[in-house]
């Protein structure tokens, strides 16, 4: 059902202030949060949101990082979860790989993850990582911590500097390839349904007697 706090404010003419920005996200969040026990979700540790190798990335939990997190919370927290823009990540001067002239340096610093977890509350992660040389000194940020809490929308959005327009927007695409991927279990199953009943008349008409048969 339609959640009224979401549609009363996104029928105003005016335009939003920071606070209703806010308080359309906790209403997105209220109408999410029913459906979340039921679909598939990833972890916070298969977030790939380090740098590995110039253009690829690669996970949390393959650096095996050490964990500081409060309420039962880890890298196998299941929910909706994506990292602060890339432009807000604190990188540390002159910390990390530091290679030859005409090579890409990779820096040591500080990122800041927001998520939605399956049971529905706001989840903020601190990721500390480290600048290494990486394969061919192409560079590699490995994550050394990994501080993990559950908090307000409001420390999400002062920590991980995403718009909150942004965040509506991925929880939006979230809800899409959830109803995506159900459709196509739907049709599957509507499939595989079609060929068992199928057999299943065939096994029909080999199952009557002889006496059916005249």
């Amino acid at each position: 059902m339609p959640n009224n706090d979401g549609i009363e404010l996104l029928t105003r003419k005016e335009t939003l202030t920071d606070e209703e920005w806010l308080a359309l996200l906790e209403a997105r969040r209220k109408l999410i949060k029913p459906y979340l026990k039921t679909f598939t979700l990833s972890t916070l540790g298969k977030l790939e949101c380090l740098r590995s190798e110039l253009s690829f990335t690669h996970d949390l939990q393959m650096d095996f990082p050490e964990i500081k997190a409060e309420d039962g919370l880890s890298l196998e927290t299941q929910g909706i979860f994506r990292a602060q823009p890339y432009q807000y990540v604190e990188r540390i001067p002159n910390s990390g790989f530091q290679p030859p002239p005409g090579g890409c340096k990779c820096e040591g610093g500080i990122m800041y993850i927001w998520g939605l977890a399956r049971s529905g509350e706001w989840i903020l992660a601190r990721v500390e990582f480290r600048g290494e040389a990486g394969y061919k000194g192409r560079g590699y940020e490995r994550a050394l911590t990994v501080e993990i809490k559950k908090t307000e929308i409001e420390e999400v959005i002062e920590n991980t500097k995403a718009k909150p327009t942004d965040i509506l927007d991925q929880l939006s695409r979230e809800v899409s390839a959830w109803r995506e991927s159900r459709q196509r279990i739907l049709e599957a199953a509507k499939q595989l349904e079609r060929a068992i009943s199928f057999e299943d008349f065939l096994i029909s008409c080999i199952r009557k007697s002889p006496e059916d048969q005249e």
